[in-house]
This record gives C-alpha cells, sequence and structure tokens, in this order.
C-alpha cells in the first residue's frame, strides 16, 4: 500500500530493473477493470495513484542526487530545484517502456509477526504517465516492483535509511499456486546453499555464476554469468550451453520429440502420459560449489480436455543468459547485497522462519 490515504496496488516483481512504478497521473496506462484482463469480476478495479490525492506526495527534485542513475537522469533543462525528476525505462520486449517522474511518498509495511503490527517507511517510485507495448497488454497493469541493487530501489532506500538492518531482502514463489512472499531486512539461514553475487558495473542486475548444468548423473560444464531476473518469462542461454543442455535432455527423455514451430527447440510427444511422471530433474551447479534443483523446467501444452499432448524444456537460447520466472517455483531465494551473495532454499511460501523483527510485504 502507498500514500495517504493508502491505496493497494498488485504490482508485478522484477529483479531485473530497480524502479518501482505505479500508473499515476495517466496520459496512457493499461485498463483499469479487471475485466479487460480476462478475470470476470463485479466492478473490481485496479487503483491509479494520483500525486495530489495523496498527502504525503511530493516530487523528487531533478537536482537530488537520486535522479542521476539508469532509470532517471536531470533533463538538460533542469535549473531549478522545484523542477521534478523525469524517467524513462526500456524493457526487453520490443517497444515497451514506461515514462513519468519521480515521487516521494510513504509505503505501508507489515512486520512477520502479526502482534508486531505495521508501519510505513518513506520511499521512492515513478508516477507511470505513459506505458507502450507490452505494458498496455497486461503484463504489469497495475505496476512494476523493480528490486534491483541500485540507490533508488526500495531495499536500497529502506537500507539507506535505518528501516531495515541489511540491505537484503527474500522473495519466494509457490510451485502450486500464485502465492508468493516478499520479505525485506532478512538474511538467508545459515547453512542453506549460496553463491556470489557477481559484481557488475554498473551495478543493474544480480548476476550468479554457474560451472556446469547436469541430469542424471550426466553434465555439461558451463561456465556462464547469468542475470536473475523475475520479470523474464522463460530461461534463456547461450546458444552453445542452450545446444549442449538440450542434447542432453533429449538423450535423458524417453519420448519421441515433437517438432514446435515456435518458441521452444527441444519438445517431446506425450502419447505415453506415465513419462510425465519420471521427467529428469535438471541440476544447476554454481560458483563456490553450491547446486540448485530446479522443480520444473518443462513447460506443458495441453488439448482443450486439459490432457499434456507434447512439452518442451523452457529454455531458449540468447546473448544474454537469464534465469527466468519458470525455474523459481517453489524456493525461496535471498538477495543480499552488503555480503553480495545469493541464496536459496525449498519453501511453500506459506510457512516463514523469519524473525519478528523483519518486514515483510506479502504477494
Amino acid at each position: 500500500m502507498i500514500g495517504t490515504p493508502s491505496k493497494t496496488f498488485l504490482v508485478a516483481l522484477d529483479t531485473g530493473s530497480d524502479l518501482l512504478w505505479v500508473p499515476c497521473d495517466c496520459q496512457q496506462c493499461s485498463p483499469t477493470n479487471w475485466a479487460s484482463y480476462g478475470v470476470q469480476t463485479q466492478g473490481l478495479e485496479f487503483a491509479v495513484y494520483g500525486t495530489s490525492s495523496s498527502s504525503t506526495s511530493k516530487n523528487l527534485s531533478c537536482t537530488n542526487s537520486l535522479c542521476s542513475s539508469s532509470v532517471a537522469s536531470p533533463s538538460s533543462a533542469c535549473s531549478s530545484n522545484t523542477q521534478a525528476c523525469e524517467y524513462t525505462i526500456k524493457y526487453m520486449s520490443s517497444d515497451t517502456s514506461t515514462s513519468g517522474f519521480i515521487v516521494q511518498d510513504v509505503l505501508h509495511l507489515n512486520y512477520e509477526a502479526p502482534e508486531s503490527g505495521n508501519t510505513t517507511a518513506s520511499i521512492y517510485f515513478g508516477c507511470a504517465q505513459l506505458q507502450t507495448g507490452d505494458l498496455l497488454q497486461g503484463v504489469a497493469p497495475n505496476g512494476l516492483f523493480g528490486l534491483g541493487p541500485e540507490d533508488i530501489s526500495v531495499p536500497s532506500t529502506l537500507a539507506r535509511n535505518g528501516v531495515i538492518s541489511t540491505n537484503s531482502f527474500s522473495m519466494c514463489f509457490s510451485s502450486g499456486d500464485s502465492s508468493g512472499r516478499l520479505v525485506f531486512g532478512v538474511e538467508a539461514l545459515s547453512g542453506i546453499p549460496s553463491t556470489p553475487l557477481v559484481p557488475i558495473n554498473p551495478s543493474v542486475y544480480y548476476v550468479i555464476a554457474t560451472t556446469k548444468f547436469s541430469v542424471h548423473g550426466n553434465s555439461v560444464d558451463a561456465s556462464e554469468n547469468l542475470i536473475f531476473d523475475t520479470g523474464t518469462s522463460y530461461t534463456t542461454l547461450p546458444p552453445s550451453t542452450y545446444q549442449s543442455l538440450g542434447e542432453m535432455m533429449n538423450n535423458q527423455i524417453n519420448a519421441p520429440q515433437f517438432q514446435l514451430n515456435g518458441t521452444f527447440d527441444y519438445c517431446w510427444n506425450t502419447s505415453d502420459s506415465s513419462i510425465l511422471d519420471s521427467l529428469p530433474t535438471l541440476t544447476i551447479t554454481f560458483n563456490g560449489g553450491s547446486s540448485w534443483d530446479v522443480s520444473d523446467p518443462y513447460v506443458r501444452f495441453v488439448d482443450s480436455k486439459g490432457n499434456v499432448v507434447f512439452f518442451c524444456l523452457g529454455i531458449t537460447p540468447s546473448s544474454t543468459g537469464i534465469i527466468g520466472h519458470n525455474f523459481m517455483g517453489g524456493y525461496e531465494f535471498f538477495f543480499n547485497q552488503q555480503a553480495m551473495s545469493f541464496s536459496w532454499a525449498p519453501s511453500t511460501c506459506k510457512r516463514s522462519t523469519i524473525s519478528s523483527s523483519t518486514l515483510v510485504l506479502s504477494c
């Protein structure tokens, strides 16, 4: 919830960008009614933020140091501290962007333990007046929560202002339903797998380094730096690693290949449905030796009766390696910017072992 009085926004979580933005003072925004996205409700609508409707809202000046970042920059005409800091974010999807100006307002947070109550914290976010491309087609109809490492992001702001003691957060996506968790100021539990974050300049992404991919005891050596990006639907790998892994998977799956003229190259027929009960596990080993068993690296295609007719390895080739959202189900991931570490542990997203002193947003 944001502002005074508060408004609730259903934002998409994105570790591949830094700025939280919500529809605001709209010039061109996504439709606000849920029915536009195929959700039949009784008149429910997405919230729209208005700078004049929140008593705690104020513009970030174009002279503020935070206006010099990867998303925001002072215009050449910036000559007064009363001028707003404008921003534009262009996403990987073709012709997809958001633009507007940056405001400061309060974010309402709940403590993990219900008896600890709640609090508010001052943050910066985008008043998103103009959306283009996929953002007008329901990709993030009510805004996007950038969780990247830059100073303007919410985790960095909370840590800088002493709201949380560590510039860290965890997030979790369940495998079976749409439940999830976002927790600020939490450190990874001792003993769980971890790997160093790869330092990059400018520090705009969370990058982790792999050493190999394994399936049923067979492995492909692959020293790749991969961006961890919740905003990318499907995982991507550089072509040579992608092909080697795809062929290794093909040798392990006892089903005829299916030629799909579309997104995926490695697909298999399910004329024998029992194959779905014994699909091989994909394991990724990272720098430092810790490994991660991907809960479900496959994409299933069903007929009109809901029967799976074929399935594919949910990876596509790209010059930029990305761990996408399809690999993230069933785990809680810990990002610690101060320790430069990334950790993970299996989770249902419904049970917490976090201390009551941390702040939590439920998503």
